[in-house]
């Protein structure tokens, strides 16, 4: 309760506070109860408002009224007066397959992409790769702030000469090929001008990320679409990832071994936090791709195989976009619906909670595991 008043103190001046009264309370009663209380005339009740039994009232009120409005047993509830936006629908007709499978689990289906139009506002999508081509033309709406390059070969700002960054950046915020066209990203270059990426470079990434997002306490979703070529447990990024904010969705790639995604770095992670969501690949008939690792430690599936995506402008092709294969692609895509989520104002427990609850069970993994019938979730996003 004190943390809510002085939540509203601090922004006391900045904008108005809308009080609701209780429905059996007079608006004109408590009116001047309240000038007779504070001896002076209530002149800082700006607006009132009669709905029904519902009364409130909106002003600019100091601390000390407000205080007194806090504790008043006759006050239902107080709140600042909030931003809110139109709530438009928005239809993307011939949109990326990508994207119109997350509206649709019929394979090949021709309907629109369909979002609400304010979807990401105010979520950070923190990419963890090898760049952000700034200069792209389909990024150009997007606010890209590059926090840090960890690599041994650090690039100028704003580059992405391996690609691979800006093609997960496309797939969460691109104009055409984007889930959310409206959140922010936020560049850590991990990986170096060949892929590669040391696990200290990571871990350094987990840490300058946790540290911005309690500073900017926004809501953040991290995608980690890195893995160890090689099976085996690492316990130190098991329990760095483990150990991270768990008001943040942390989105990790399945791997690409076509194996027991149990069986490798960081999909590995057990046990497994409510905020951390592994993502394997489906191709565009909806079946298993061929390299996406799969067993129980996989928790959604989505495209990942022949996904079109943006190209880096600083790489030597002379197009700008490219076809990508990968359980990365399927992790940015994954990334892009819980910051969805996120954006409505799920926290990251409650946007995976989601994701889980709507996601269509489409077929089972009895060709990679004859013996399991484990069901291959299709992830679907909810406008």
């Amino acid at each position: 309760m004190f943390g809510l008043f002085w939540a509203l103190i601090s922004t006391a001046w900045a904008a108005q506070i809308v009080v609701q009264l209780k429905n059996d309370v007079p608006l004109d009663q408590f009116s001047i109860q309240y000038a007779r209380g504070i001896d002076r005339q209530y002149s800082d009740m700006a607006e009132t408002f009669t709905i029904g039994s519902f009364r409130a009232f909106a002003g600019d009120f100091s601390p000390d009224i407000l205080r007194k409005l806090f504790n008043d047993p006759q006050v239902a509830a107080i709140s600042r007066d909030k931003l809110l936006q139109l709530q438009e629908i928005v239809l993307q007709s011939q949109a990326p397959q990508h994207l119109v499978g997350l509206s649709s689990v019929s394979p090949q289906s021709h309907q629109p992409f369909i979002y609400r139009g304010d979807a990401g506002n105010g979520v950070d999508v923190y990419v963890l790769d090898s760049g952000i081509d700034i200069n792209h033309p389909n990024l150009q709406n997007v606010n890209i702030l590059q926090l840090a390059d960890l690599t041994d070969q650090p690039m100028p700002q704003g580059t992405d000469p391996h690609g691979h960054g800006t093609a997960m950046a496309g797939l969460i915020a691109a104009e055409t090929f984007g889930v959310i066209k409206k959140c922010n990203l936020v560049d850590l270059r991990v990986a170096d001008s060949n892929g590669t990426v040391k696990m200290t470079a990571l871990l350094a990434a987990l840490s300058i990320a946790q540290q911005h997002i309690e500073k900017t306490k926004r809501p953040s979703v991290v995608v980690i679409p890195i893995g160890s070529p090689d099976s085996g447990v690492n316990p130190i990024i098991r329990d760095a990832i483990s150990n991270f904010n768990a008001d943040v969705s942390i989105i990790i790639a399945a791997g690409n071994q076509a194996s027991d995604a149990c069986q490798y770095n960081p999909a590995s992670i057990r046990p497994k936090p409510p905020n951390v969501l592994v993502a394997g690949a489906v191709d565009s008939h909806n079946e298993p791709a061929p390299f996406t690792n799969f067993g129980s430690c996989v928790d959604i599936y989505t495209a990942g195989l022949d996904v079109t995506t943006i190209q880096s402008t600083d790489t030597s092709s002379d197009t700008l976009t490219r076809r990508i294969s990968g359980t990365s692609a399927s992790g940015a895509i994954t990334a892009g619906v819980v910051g969805y989520y996120m954006s409505l104002g799920l926290s990251s427990t409650q946007a995976i909670e989601k994701v889980l609850t709507y996601s269509k069970c489409i077929n089972t993994f009895a060709n990679q595991m004859p013996s399991s019938n484990e069901c291959a979730r299709l992830l679907q996003l909810l406008p």
